[in-house]
């Protein structure tokens, strides 16, 4: 088996980060290398809570349990995730590559974005006699936006065309900024000879709002991107663009990151990018799209959105109503069926983690925004889907991401790793394997996403029971103890007596007083003498069978009410709760000692008109043994003193 490399890159369906991903892929068929993709679809400008979840899939990876990593850190837009990956990768001392950011200790492959971006502006300004060129820019914080902004300014200075800073537009690498980009240049009614923009997501923006505003491309103005990505392509007219080699890059990371495995020291690559003149600036405008590929790739887009459409929207409505997870999982075989994926895992946190309140404890607060935010320290594997087969394994540690006998088993493969959750919520992440789908098509993320809000739903759903039952503890439960209190104790009572009349059963009734809780609470504080009262309820509570009934009675008295056959019963629980008793106190876990004194009645449940009047003659058997203690000690204490 071939090397496990983790791969850290975002938003892979892109088509920038799409051709990266296909030139490793190949290159890892060649070497029988394993690549472990960990990735999300989720917008820099979403929600933080969303974003905060998304990305809490780069944490998930223990970097010792592979043997390199490659980063491709432009794709990732959440600083923290950033920082915490760059640090993790290093700690773990295994090699690295990183893709358009040079990274101390890393290999590093980039692209000449500067001299790229140079040759195109230049190319305006001497084959097009452009002099007031326009210019959107990227995102500051990243290195390449930076490059091409600065190739931008040195070719106006080499020219003498002065930068104006109403000719700059600060965009984010995506559609929306472009269109406010054209929509900022045209503003005072000015008409831009060229906009050239850092991307041709954003060029594509600005053509959209030219178009819209009636100005002719190229004849009115003239546009360019930088990517090459397939939309430049399409594009009516086509845009001229800078193709960046990303399929080489995605090749190279794998190659040079195997390199450093076998002992080779990290090396810094730039892979040449070229020009590609097309009928947005002027160029090459008889240059034609091929109608037969095109009309076979819209076919074959269209054909899988609708079925990919359709079975979100059928998930979304079954999803809705279910209970448990258990429900979700037993639905979501069918979806991945009708969702031909070749091999499929839903891995998610230990469910006492997420769908449990910690400490259930009767009277806590329930807090829904209270949620589990990362990953458990063990991961279930819900749902193992294999050549057409739904497999079945043990749970794993986090870290390893798979079990070893998953992905252990030849090389070559490609594993896409994508976060389950909601907003903050961590619930675990899905796996693909060999899978083009999460490449090609971002409804893949939104049938990913429906896990997560079914999960959550789920989660609310169970919160909210075990609200009623903790409501209705309120009313029935002593809060101390969580033995039943009066109330509840009668209520169930009731019927516990009718079926023990049915049954011509006797009854047993215990009246428990607690010897001493006034010296231990005047000694050592009430809150010892909580203690005491809870430790005396466990002794109950510990020996307790079914058919038993218990509640705190008062301050420091307890009732047990139970049923026997041949009397004997009674007698068993009495020495059951002393020895616990005994127990308690010889754990010396508290410096008071346990004690107490207890009553027992017997009655045949066909005679009870009257529960209290047990309750009120097992209360004087017990002071009649408090009696028997009382003057044991005294006796005692005499003859110690004589």
């Amino acid at each position: 088996m071939g090397k496990q490399i983790a791969v850290l890159m975002c938003a892979i369906n892109l088509d920038n980060q799409r051709k990266i991903l296909e030139g490793m892929i190949d290159a890892a068929k060649e070497t029988d290398a394993n690549l472990f993709v960990f990735t999300n679809y989720v917008s820099a400008t979403e929600e933080n809570e969303n974003v905060r979840g998304a990305y809490r899939i780069m944490e998930l990876p223990d970097f010792k349990q592979f043997d390199a990593a490659i980063l491709v850190l432009n794709t990732l837009h959440y600083r923290p995730a950033v920082d915490y990956s760059i640090q993790a990768i290093k700690e773990s001392g295994i090699p690295a590559v990183s893709i358009d950011n040079e990274i101390e200790g890393m290999g590093y492959i980039g692209i000449s974005s500067y001299e790229a971006e140079y040759e195109l502006i230049e190319h305006f300004i001497t084959e097009h006699n452009c002099r007031d060129i326009y210019y959107v820019r990227g995102p500051i914080r990243s290195k390449e936006a930076q490059k091409r902004y600065q190739a931008y300014c040195d070719v106006l200075q080499k020219y003498n065309i002065p930068l104006q800073e109403d000719h700059v537009y600060l965009g984010m690498f995506n559609l929306e900024s472009g269109r406010e980009a054209a929509k900022y240049f045209l503003k005072n009614g000015k008409t831009p000879s060229c906009i050239i923009c850092a991307n041709d997501a954003m060029a594509v923006g600005v053509a959209e709002i030219l178009k819209n505003s009636k100005y002719r491309i190229p004849e009115e103005v003239r546009i360019a991107g930088f990517d090459n990505g397939e939309t430049s392509y399409l594009h009516i007219p086509p845009i001229t663009t800078i193709d960046k080699s990303q399929y080489d890059v995605g090749y190279q990371s794998v190659m040079d990151v195997l390199a450093q495995s076998i002992g080779k020291a990290p090396e810094k690559h730039e892979m040449p990018c070229k020009l590609e003149t097309r009928g947005s600036c002027g160029c090459d405008a008889d240059k034609t799209i091929d109608v037969e590929w095109l009309k076979g790739k819209y076919i074959s887009d269209q054909m899988t959105t609708l079925r990919m459409s359709d079975i979100v929207r059928n998930m979304t409505a079954q999803f809705s109503g279910l209970e448990t997870p258990q429900d979700i999982i037993v639905v979501l075989k069918d979806y991945i069926v009708q969702t031909e994926l070749e091999s499929f895992y839903l891995c998610l946190c230990e469910r006492d983690k997420v769908f449990c309140i910690p400490e259930s404890n009767i009277g806590k607060n329930i807090d829904i925004q209270q949620v589990n935010e990362t990953y458990t320290e063990q991961i279930e594997l819900a749902l193992a889907y294999e050549n057409g087969k739904f497999e079945s394994y043990p749970t794993f540690e986090k870290g390893l991401v798979l079990p070893k006998e998953c992905k252990e088993r030849s090389g070559g493969n490609y594993f896409i790793i994508t976060p389950v959750y909601f907003q903050k919520c961590c619930y675990g992440y899905c796996i693909t394997q060999n899978t083009r789908l999460p490449l090609e098509h971002s409804l893949y993320y939104s049938w990913i996403m429906n896990i997560g809000v079914a999960l959550e739903n789920v989660r609310k759903l169970m919160l909210l029971q075990d609200a009623v039952v903790r409501l209705n503890s309120l009313w029935s439960y002593d809060l101390l103890t969580n033995l039943h209190n009066r109330a509840g104790f009668f209520y169930e009572a009731k019927a516990m007596i009718r079926e023990m009349k049915a049954q011509n059963k006797q009854i047993f009734l215990l009246f428990m007083d607690i010897d001493g809780l006034k010296p231990v609470n005047d000694t050592y504080g009430h809150d010892a003498g909580d203690d005491l009262i809870r430790e005396m309820a466990w002794c109950i509570k510990k020996n307790l069978n079914d058919g038993m009934l218990a509640m705190r009675y008062g301050g420091d008295e307890f009732v047990i009410l139970g049923s026997s056959r041949s009397g004997k019963k009674a007698e068993m629980l009495v020495n059951a709760i002393r020895n616990s008793i005994r127990s308690s106190n010889q754990e010396h876990k508290y410096p008071f000692r346990l004690s107490a004194s207890i009553g027992v009645i017997k009655y045949q449940a066909r005679d009870i008109e009257d529960l209290t009047v047990l309750i009120e003659q097992a209360d004087i058997q017990m002071y009649e043994e408090k009696r028997r203690k009382k003057a044991r000690i005294k006796k005692k204490t005499e003859t110690s003193q004589e």
